[in-house]
Order: structure tokens, then C-alpha cells, then sequence
């Protein structure tokens, strides 16, 4: 009972959770709530579990799951035994535990979650948590946001902006799954109202990674659930391009028709705003690449380089884990989509159905916006996906039992 309450107060609050700094011995250490949160509702599902002499449910996933996180942590030792002097022990202690929370989080709702009941509640909670976060964004803004800065980018979410985004964009995929299944019309016209809102978010999110990604998400969504509705991405990126440069202000049309190609292969640098410099400093990310053939079997470990110097999932992989963590991760990418795809064309129920399609569209669109963010890494994109994930994990499970 504890662990359920426990999981829907999780669900509401990480994304609301700041990042605190810590100095402990000379080393700066970022702590968030969540960071607290996870082990103790692991400690008190676990105690349940002890207490009430129940079984562990298995998922396809685990294997798959815990050899990567395996190799991270096999990658991260040896790196730091190889290269002492320059790994702050730390900061790759702190990697490795906060990568352990996301699968911890997918580890607790594929064994907290038992009806389809919960899955329906927990979405809900989920769907007014990311309202509140985007209504939030959309005040902030309006109190007085200007230039080239976007939502999420000071105050309480300071300099998250890109990550709220992925966030954003994996929600607005859940509350589009739910409100093409619903029913009742007042229910329909308050996913509308989310939906809304929290497009609202994105737009002035002013992240280019985010409007890319939420375009596939939407684009994938579609195709699984009417290819004749396809057009509606079609829409919004046609609004994005062409409506919006006559109805939104300067910030927005900044963002918008910033040039990367031009920020990149430019040498100018002093006089560049915020997203000039951006576009340059992911150029430069490419650095990271300059030693991989030295440590080409496990790379330099997850705490070699700060996350922010890869500022791609596609630099991270390689670098931080080699050869074997490349290999071991699209083997989990690969479980991942079959496990979602294999829920999708074997489940009856059409609302859990609705699920499993954002799933899939989320899954793209998270994919995508790992291009230009360690989207894997971030807890305000990785809690969500994993924990979505454990959701579909769970409906196969229900789903095998219906059918038996």
C-alpha cells in the first residue's frame, strides 16, 4: 500500500525536483530530491515484499537492463583506475547511483503495478503533474522571460530547459494516448485542455531538439493510430514554420530560425548569443571522440568527462562505455522496442493499447532528441521513459493473463 501511494507521489513530484548543489571534499555534487526519494520507496516496497511474502515479477527487460548498467559500472572502474588523476571519484559515484534510480523506478512499476485500474490512475497523475509543470512555464514567461532565453531556463528549473522539454514531449505523447481513448466528453475536452497547455510549453521551450523530436513522437503516434491523421503532424510543423512568425514574439522566432550549420562552421564566438553558442559548444563535443581508440573495449568510464561535454547520447555510448557498452545498449534499445511492439499487436484492451502507441511515439521522440542531449542520463527525461516503460512491461503482463 505504502509503495503504491509512494510511486504516485514519485510520479508527481520529480519533475518539480531542483537540483541543489553540494561541495564534499573540494568536489561539487548536484543532489535532487528524487535522489532521496528512490531509495526509500525501493526500502519500502522491499519491506512489503519481505513482510508479505510476495513473488518478484519477472519482465524480458531485466536481463538486458542490468548488463548495461553492468558494463557502466565495469567501464566506470576501470576508467578511473586507469586515468586517477583525472576522475573526480565523486562525480562518477553520483553517475553510476543516479543511473541505478531510473531502473530502479522501471524495477518498481513493473512489480507495483497489478490492474489496469493503476496503470489508469497513475497516468492521470502524470498527466496533472506535467500540466502543472507547463502552466508553471507558461507564468514564468509571462512574469517577464525575454530574449534569447526559453522557459525553464531560470528561477527553479534554472538552465533545464532542454531536459524539460524531453520531458514535456514524453508527456504530451501519454495525455495524447489517453484523450483518443476516451470516452466521456468532459473527460476528452480536459486531455484537450492538457494537451494545449502543454504544447504551449514546448513552443516556448524554444528548444529546436525538443519541436524536432515531439514532430516524430507525433508523427509515429499517428501512423499506429490512423495514417489518415498523419496530417496533424504535418499541421503543427507547418504552424511551427510558417504561422508562427506572424502571431509569436522575437524569442520564439529567434529560436526558430537560428542557423546550426552556420553556428557551427562559424569562428566567431565573441558577440554570439545563447544559441549561437550552444550550436558551437555540441560541435565541440566531437573532442570527446579524440581517445576512443585507447579505451575502444570499455571506453573512459561514465565519469571521465562531465555529462554536459558529450551533450549527445550517440558521443556518450561509445566514449564512456566502448565497443561493449555500444553493443550492449542497442541490445537494450532493441528489447525495449520489441517488448512495446510485441504489447502493442497482442493486447485487446483498446485503452491499454492507447498506451503502449504513445509509448512507441515517446520512444521515437526520445530517440530522436538523444541526438543533441544525453537524454538517457537526464532524470527529468530518463525517469519518465523507464518508468513509461515498466508501465508497458506491466501491461504485457496483463495482457498474457487475459489472453490465458
Amino acid at each position: 500500500m505504502f509503495s503504491k501511494a509512494g510511486l504516485a507521489f514519485f510520479i508527481f513530484i520529480f519533475s518539480f525536483s531542483p537540483k541543489i548543489p553540494l561541495s564534499i571534499s573540494g568536489s561539487l555534487v548536484f543532489i535532487r530530491l528524487d535522489d532521496l526519494l528512490v531509495p526509500a520507496l525501493f526500502l519500502i516496497w522491499l519491506s512489503e515484499l519481505l513482510l508479505k511474502k510476495r513473488r518478484l515479477v519477472y519482465s524480458r527487460l531485466y536481463v538486458p537492463l542490468g548488463s548495461y548498467f553492468i558494463v557502466g559500472l565495469i567501464a566506470t572502474l576501470l576508467g578511473y583506475y586507469s586515468h586517477h588523476p583525472a576522475v573526480d571519484p565523486l562525480y562518477c559515484l553520483g553517475v553510476i547511483l543516479r543511473s541505478g534510480e531510473y531502473y530502479i523506478i522501471f524495477f518498481l512499476a513493473v512489480n507495483i503495478l497489478k490492474t489496469k485500474k493503476q496503470i489508469i490512475d497513475y497516468l492521470h497523475v502524470w498527466t496533472i503533474a506535467a500540466v502543472a509543470v507547463a502552466l508553471y512555464g507558461i507564468a514564468d514567461h509571462i512574469l517577464g522571460i525575454s530574449g534569447p532565453t526559453g522557459l525553464y531556463d531560470r528561477g527553479w528549473f534554472s538552465h533545464q530547459s532542454n531536459h524539460m522539454g524531453g520531458f514535456l514531449m514524453v508527456s504530451l505523447t501519454v495525455v495524447l494516448g489517453l484523450f483518443h481513448f476516451s470516452r466521456r466528453r468532459r473527460t476528452k475536452l480536459l486531455f484537450a485542455a492538457g494537451l494545449t497547455v502543454i504544447s504551449c510549453a514546448i513552443l516556448f521551450n524554444l528548444s529546436r531538439t525538443t519541436y524536432i523530436s515531439a514532430l516524430a513522437a507525433l508523427s509515429v503516434f499517428y501512423a499506429l493510430h490512423n495514417r489518415k491523421l498523419l496530417v496533424i503532424p504535418v499541421i503543427c510543423a507547418v504552424t511551427l514554420f510558417v504561422i508562427v512568425p506572424a502571431i509569436f514574439p522575437n524569442a520564439v522566432l529567434g529560436r526558430r530560425a537560428a542557423n546550426i550549420v552556420s553556428d557551427i562552421f562559424s569562428t566567431r564566438i565573441e558577440h554570439r548569443d545563447a544559441f549561437d553558442s550552444m550550436a558551437l559548444h555540441r560541435a565541440k563535443c566531437l573532442y570527446v571522440f579524440r581517445d576512443f581508440p585507447r579505451d575502444i573495449l570499455f571506453g573512459k568510464g561514465l565519469g571521465f568527462y562531465p555529462l554536459y561535454e558529450y551533450d549527445s547520447q550517440i558521443a556518450l555510448v561509445p566514449v564512456a562505455t566502448g565497443v561493449v557498452g555500444v553493443v550492449v545498449f542497442f541490445w537494450l534499445l532493441a528489447a525495449v522496442y520489441t517488448t512495446a511492439t510485441g504489447v502493442y499487436s497482442s493486447v485487446k484492451d483498446a485503452e491499454l493499447q492507447s498506451v503502449t502507441k504513445a509509448f512507441i511515439a515517446a520512444y521515437c521522440g526520445v530517440l530522436v532528441h538523444s541526438i543533441t542531449s544525453t537524454a538517457f542520463m537526464i532524470a527529468l527525461i530518463a525517469y519518465p521513459f523507464w518508468l513509461l516503460t515498466g508501465i508497458v512491461s506491466s501491461i504485457s503482463r496483463l495482457s498474457a493473463c487475459q489472453n490465458n
